[in-house]
């Protein structure tokens, strides 16, 4: 009798696996199938295409009740914008808090390092918090680069207006100055955190303060008020960004104010005697019309810019485990580091 009931234990065990083997096997069969190539010219990996599939779905098909729950909330982040267990396993890391509230972390190597720090400034479209995706990016910096990574989690437009999230990253910025030298400091972001990076070098300069030796957009925010027209163009090839999404965080973001002001806006400051800027966008993404524009003002100025662009790249792409972002990443550490 003992030895029946184990045969059915086991019989029960295999057909689990099997089950389990059946529906992996039907869910890429699946993917497979209804993942639409994206290449047109350029073949992508089937990584990218399920991705750009699967954040259309989440960020296009119910953008506006996403919208409505985007509300007033003190600045209180989370456990969910902590770094994972496995970086702090990895990485030596650090959690302070500066007088003005702002809450940072400070990455480095266990061992090493390259003497060099990157501050980084996360996207999110200023209403999203800092995602598994940034950390992993971060990781990934940390260990091809040897840098010491500073990463503010700064407050959402739902806790505060730009005009008082600026202040608090100008003074980690001086902060990180007293242990880092300008020439080996790195000022870098994605998306709204592009945006806030370069409004943060310009702002340096109002403020007659040390310029980062290095300015790196990803995929930048460059312009709140949307107001390109070759935007409208590109939104249908935007799996990501929505214009009317964007605008209504940037109106929530600037409180009140114009959303050309420089610090929403940069693409509106002052580009003369910042950090060596690089550029790094895709075709695929709306904000593509004004990372141009920034480029052709930039060469106009006699400005010099790294400036590349992804064909058929959808937005920050590179904070995403996809082969094409480890090779934008191998092409900005090449240029920069």
């Amino acid at each position: 009798m003992e030895n029946t009931d184990k045969r059915k234990k086991k019989s029960k065990i295999k057909y689990l696996y099997i089950g389990i083997g059946v529906l992996i096997l039907v869910i890429l069969v699946t993917l497979l199938y209804f993942v639409r190539p994206r290449g047109g010219e350029v073949s992508t990996s089937l990584r990218y295409n399920a991705f750009a599939t699967f954040l259309e779905l989440v960020n296009k098909s119910d953008s506006g009740s996403k919208d409505a729950a985007i509300e007033k909330q003190p600045y209180n982040p989370g456990k969910e914008a902590d770094p994972s267990k496995k970086l702090r396993k990895e990485f030596s890391v650090s959690e302070e808090t500066q007088d003005d509230g702002l809450k940072y972390y400070t990455l480095a190597p266990k061992s090493g390092g390259s003497g060099k720090s990157i501050f980084y400034l996360h996207g999110g479209g200023y209403t999203n918090e800092i995602s598994a995706f940034h950390w992993q990016l971060i990781s990934k910096l940390i260990n091809k680069t040897g840098s010491t990574v500073i990463v503010p989690i700064y407050p959402l437009a739902q806790a505060q207006p730009y005009y008082d999230t600026f202040p608090m990253l100008l003074k980690l910025y001086n902060k990180a100055l007293t242990t880092t030298a300008p020439d080996h400091l790195i000022v870098m972001g994605d998306s709204a955190g592009g945006g806030l990076a370069l409004g943060l070098a310009e702002l340096l300069n109002k403020e007659k303060l040390p310029q980062p030796s290095d300015i790196i957009l990803f995929s930048p925010w460059l312009d709140a008020s949307m107001s390109n027209p070759d935007i409208d163009d590109l939104e249908k090839v935007d799996p990501v960004l929505s214009k009317a999404s964007l605008l209504r965080a940037a109106k929530l973001y600037a409180g009140g104010d114009d959303l050309k002001n420089y610090l929403l806006s940069p693409i509106y400051g002052d580009l003369k005697s910042l950090g060596k800027i690089s550029v790094y966008v895709g075709t695929h993404e709306i904000f593509l019309p004004d990372a141009r524009k920034l480029k052709a003002m930039a060469d106009e100025q006699g400005i010099a810019i790294n400036y590349t662009e992804y064909p058929e790249m959808f937005h920050a792409w590179i904070i995403f485990p996809i082969p094409e972002a480890d090779k934008a990443l191998d092409d900005v550490i090449k240029q920069v580091f």
